[in-house]
């Protein structure tokens, strides 16, 4: 007996390992795939690190949320040599997080197992590091690690659950001292949240979770210690409820006016949301591979008031279940797995104008669920815990079998990225990351003879992924660009200047700005190159109109961008007057953009206007803001030195010229 009781821990020590191990090798599968729209977005500073300074500004200048992520972005300093050949380094780092997280929620389902439940050690572990199993191997979590710039997900939930754990683990100091073990909970819960937040802002919701375990978790016998201190406990974590609901109210924001960015309205968006956590739980519950991966920008916009009305009545029919049967007594889990997958969603998947669809939301909210299966396994009576327990042994091998297809697939980029632009022809992320990874493969043969040959069969199948886009999207301008200039490549020049012209037609109704702009600045490139035949500057000029009307262009940084460009191209059009026209344009949407200031004091100069220079300067003073953004006063004054001296060495010269 004595022997098998000191076996036991053992036992379990090496279930942790294995299963460590074995997710370690599944998402090591992955490591070779590739990086993608966000990673580069908010990733490239990693190229300017060269010491100390220049962390610290890749570090702090974060825009990736409203608290600038610095821990996160931290980790990804650390890691900067090799930048963006490094992929494989930055998904192990992901990966080892993903482990240490499961690692932890095997430890906080344990203690809430044991907080709840008359279970010995040896059940309430099984149980919980059996309900870990299941969440580290769900495929709807793989892009969680398989995307670069998802770290954030991954580690603002580690320091969420650290603060869960400390806050649980507290519980047991309440029969020695309840104020001392007050303090412990919401120093440990403070901490973590405040971790999480600056990694990603949706870890502000750690005090709800501890409010679904302080609620449904907890004995109820601890109730009778200190009653105002529980009191004041739970009076703390739901005014932390409260203040989310005031936040996403139509108290603080405007449900009806129609976001600029996304061209919905936070209630239009709250009516699909409800629809979406449903497909989030069908890819839980029936989790088929072709569900899973990267992109996801072709979700329906539209609203269908009966899905919707459907959608959120089952919502409420699951919530009021949950409460029957906690206060009815026959079983708190339920209620625990709704109020945790809710409470998860609650800033990313309600009003807060985010895109629709995101896999990677349900990284902790899905855990309540996990759990709560587990807690239904070991609560099953004797004579059928057996099959429960088979049965949930199936359904864990069923998510890391489709885990390891989906992470095998995803660590072949080519492969990966012409299956999601088949499976997704509507999506405009899916079809550029295909034609993007297609050219590097085409860049790599450069060195073959039929380098030529193969380049062109190259680019005339690219452009076949992105006409099959167009017709399930015709609205996607970005990729009517991309088509427009492999059309150009290709040499077919009538074609192209007739997608062109085509093109201001969707004008109105283009999506996704900043892909666009991109898709013009490498359009008049190609133009400036003469590989377009006749198609010149008046048409790019014709389609900026036509944008420039369009809600989505009018983002003062989007805005910004197409005038410069504007600019750039009435200049290769001869045109001093219009240039000017829309350099002024592009100061009034972003007056501190440094290249706007740099692009008129360079047209100022050669023609030595130098009090418009000054003038240009002069009027960026009062706006700069110290310590925001590139253009500071001290910038201002170092160029406003240069154009001064400029001014004087050219008057110099013209006085010499004269006395000569």
């Amino acid at each position: 007996m004595y022997y098998a009781m000191a076996k036991m821990p053992m036992l379990r020590a090496l279930f942790v390992v294995l299963a460590l191990a074995l997710l370690f090798g599944v998402y090591k599968q992955g490591f070779g795939g590739a990086l993608y729209y966000d990673d580069y977005g908010n990733l490239e500073g990693l190229s300017k690190i060269v010491d100390l300074h220049s962390a610290k500004q890749f570090v702090f200048d974060g825009f990736a949320g409203p608290l600038g992520r610095p821990i996160a972005l931290a980790s990804f300093a650390l890691q900067a040599s090799g930048w963006p050949d490094n992929s494989a380094s930055l998904l192990l780092v992901n990966a080892l997080i993903h482990m240490a997280n499961a690692l932890l929620l095997g430890v906080l389902g344990y203690m809430c197992l044991r907080l709840c439940l008359s279970l010995s050690r040896s059940q309430a572990f099984w149980a919980a590091f059996g309900s870990a199993v299941l969440w580290a191997g769900l495929p709807l979590l793989a892009s969680t690690s398989l995307i670069a710039i998802q770290r954030m997900t991954g580690l603002a939930a580690l320091f969420s659950i650290l603060g869960l754990v400390g806050f649980t683990w507290a519980y047991r100091l309440y029969a020695a001292s309840p104020v001392r073990a007050l303090f412990c909970q919401f120093a440990f819960l403070g901490l973590g949240t405040l971790l999480a937040m600056f990694s990603k802002e949706n870890g502000a919701l750690t005090p709800l979770f501890a409010l679904a375990i302080d609620v449904l978790v907890r004995k109820d016998g601890l109730r009778s210690a200190d009653h105002w201190v529980h009191k004041l406990r739970f009076a703390v974590l739901m005014l932390a409820l409260v203040v989310f609901l005031v936040y996403l109210s139509p108290l603080m924001r405007d449900y009806f006016s129609v976001s600029d960015v996304r061209g919905y309205s936070a209630w239009e968006r709250l009516q699909i949301q409800q629809g979406v956590l449903w497909e989030y739980i069908r890819a839980f519950i029936a989790p088929l591979p072709s569900l899973f991966g990267p992109f996801h920008d072709d979700y329906p916009r539209t609203v269908d008031g009966i899905s919707s009305g459907v959608a959120g009545l089952a919502w409420l029919l699951t919530l009021v279940i949950g409460i029957w049967l906690h206060v009815s007594g026959k079983s708190r889990w339920p209620l625990f797995a709704v109020l945790w997958f809710m409470f998860g969603h609650l800033l990313e998947s309600t009003t807060i104008q985010l895109e629709l669809y995101f896999e990677h939301r349900n990284y902790l909210p899905v855990y309540g669920i996990c759990l709560a299966l587990a807690a239904a396994v070991v609560s099953v009576p004797m004579a059928y815990r057996r099959l429960a327990v088979f049965l949930f042994a199936l359904f864990v091998l069923l998510q890391w079998a489709v885990l390891l297809s989906v992470t095998s697939m995803w660590g072949q980029p080519m492969k990966a990225a012409n299956v999601w632009a088949a499976e997704r022809p509507a999506s405009s992320r899916a079809v550029t990351h295909a034609v993007f990874l297609e050219l590097s493969e085409a860049d790599n043969n450069v060195a073959d003879l039929n380098y030529q040959y193969i380049r062109r069969q190259r680019y005339e199948y690219t452009l076949s992924l992105l006409d099959r886009t167009i017709q399930h999207c015709p609205g996607c301008v970005s990729v009517r660009l991309q088509a427009v200039g492999y059309v150009c490549k290709l040499n077919r020049f009538d074609e192209a200047k007739a997608r062109l012209r085509d093109t201001v037609s969707f004008a109105a109704g283009a999506e996704k700005p900043r892909s666009v702009v991109d898709g013009l600045f490498g359009l008049r490139e190609l133009i400036q190159e003469g590989r377009c035949g006749d198609l010149s500057g008046d048409d790019l000029l014709a389609l900026i109109e036509a944008l420039s009307g369009s809600q989505l262009f009018k983002i003062n940084h989007i805005s910004t961008r197409i005038y410069f460009l504007a600019a750039a191209v009435a200049e290769d059009l001869g045109r001093a007057s219009d240039r000017d026209s829309y350099l002024l344009k592009a100061e009034a949407s972003s007056p501190v953009a440094l290249p706007v200031l740099q692009y008129q004091l360079k047209v100022a100069m050669a023609a030595n206007k130098f009090d418009q220079a000054l003038d240009a300067i002069n009027r960026r003073y009062p706006l700069v803001v110290e310590n925001k953004g590139v253009m500071t006063q001290a910038l201002l004054d170092e160029i406003k030195a240069s154009v001064l001296e400029e001014m004087t060495q050219v008057s110099t010269d013209g006085s010499q010229e004269q006395g000569e």
